[in-house]
């Protein structure tokens, strides 16, 4: 059985909102803000840039805190519009990609999905 976990990550700019999906031989990590996401090394740079997504990855994390600490494996041309390299921090880059911090913060916590999710395999 899969579970998906849900977490607020907060970031000098703002918050943002985490998932981790438990999967059999690894955890599937992304971070979704304002502005773009941090995903873990199961996403495709190819594909994220033929979609235009603005998007970092990071690979060999195995949580969504661990992932603020790792530098990026891969930055998209979107995603380094804003100033996001490859030299900065998941921290540095989430702040990037966060807008307001009062309204992010709110509106996440009054999300109404609970914090895990159990999908039968």
């Amino acid at each position: 059985m899969f579970k998906i976990h849900r977490e607020i990550l907060e970031v000098e700019n703002g918050a943002a909102l985490g998932h981790r999906i438990d999967l059999e031989n690894a955890n599937l990590l992304i971070i979704e803000a304002d502005l773009g996401y941090i995903c873990c090394g199961y996403f495709n740079p190819e594909t994220i840039e033929k979609l235009g997504d603005r998007a970092v990855v990071i690979s060999g994390a195995k949580t969504l805190k661990e992932m603020l600490k790792k530098q990026p494996s891969y930055v998209s041309e979107k995603a380094r519009e804003l100033g996001i390299n490859s030299k900065m921090t998941g921290r540095q880059c989430l702040n990037k990609l966060v807008e307001d911090k009062e309204r992010n913060l709110e509106e996440l916590e009054e999300g109404e999905e609970p914090d895990e999710i159990q999908i039968p395999s």
